[in-house]
């Protein structure tokens, strides 16, 4: 019975001094690391469609194909052509004669 008494004082003395120390840091102490521990899952506002990267920033230039060659290269280095009603991306203009030659 005794031993019962003490690992119960033991257990309410730890708990006792897990809320000290809660208290004495304070709740924005817990809020921050609670926002730490799910900020890469947050969605920032207005970012509907965007690619958002591993810093959590959206991503400005993705990756395309080239269809003849098969480089991937970012979207805004790309030769940019509209064929047949679907816009497609070419990593050089040697590459966008090609694929119309074989059109």
């Amino acid at each position: 019975m005794q031993a019962l008494l003490a690992f119960f004082f033991i257990v309410v003395i730890l708990f006792a001094a897990i809320v000290f120390v809660i208290a004495l840091l304070g709740a924005s102490f817990l809020l921050r690391a609670l926002n730490l521990l799910f900020s890469p899952f947050k969605r920032k506002a207005g970012t509907k469609g965007v690619v958002m990267g591993a810093d959590g920033e959206p991503v400005i230039d993705v990756m395309v194909k080239d269809p003849v060659c098969g480089l991937y290269l970012p979207k805004g280095d790309a030769v940019r052509e509209t064929i047949g009603g679907r816009t497609l991306y070419f990593c050089s203009q040697e590459c966008l004669s090609q694929y119309k030659q074989r059109a």
